[in-house]
C-alpha cells in the first residue's frame, strides 16, 4: 500500500445564528463539512518508499532503497557462483545465520562441530 501526502489549506469563518454555543458549533461544523466537500483542488503526492523495508521518506517522490537497506548485504542479489563460494564465516557475516545452527546439517567445511 502506498503512502500519499495530501495538502489542503482552508480558512473558514462564519456568523452563525443559534440558540446556544453548542448549537452554533454544530451548525458551524456542518457548514464547514459542506465547505470541505466542495473543495475544487487538492495537492496529492505519492511519497517515496524503500522497496526493501517500506520506510517512507517525505522528501522522495519515487520508490528508493534507504541507506540502511543499501548497506545491508543480506538484501543484495547473489549469483549461484557467489553463493557457491560462501563459507560459514561469510554466511554468518552476511545473513546473520548458518544452517549448521540446527546441528543437523553442516553446509561448509568451516562450520563449527560439537566440542569446537
Amino acid at each position: 500500500m502506498a503512502t500519499y501526502n495530501i495538502t489542503a489549506v482552508y480558512e473558514y469563518a462564519g456568523e452563525i445564528e443559534a440558540d446556544s454555543p453548542e448549537e452554533a458549533e454544530a451548525i458551524f461544523l456542518k457548514d464547514l463539512n459542506d465547505y470541505y466537500s466542495s473543495t475544487e483542488s487538492l495537492e496529492i503526492e505519492k511519497l517515496g518508499e524503500c522497496v526493501v523495508c517500506g520506510e517512507v521518506d517525505s522528501n522522495a517522490s519515487e520508490d528508493f532503497t534507504c541507506d540502511v537497506c543499501a548497506m545491508d548485504k543480506s538484501q543484495e542479489s547473489y549469483s549461484w557462483s557467489e553463493m557457491a563460494e560462501l563459507t560459514h564465516k561469510k554466511q554468518v557475516e552476511i545473513f546473520g545465520w548458518c544452517g549448521c545452527e540446527e546441528k543437523e546439517h553442516f553446509p561448509y567445511d568451516d562450520c563449527p562441530r560439537e566440542g569446537e
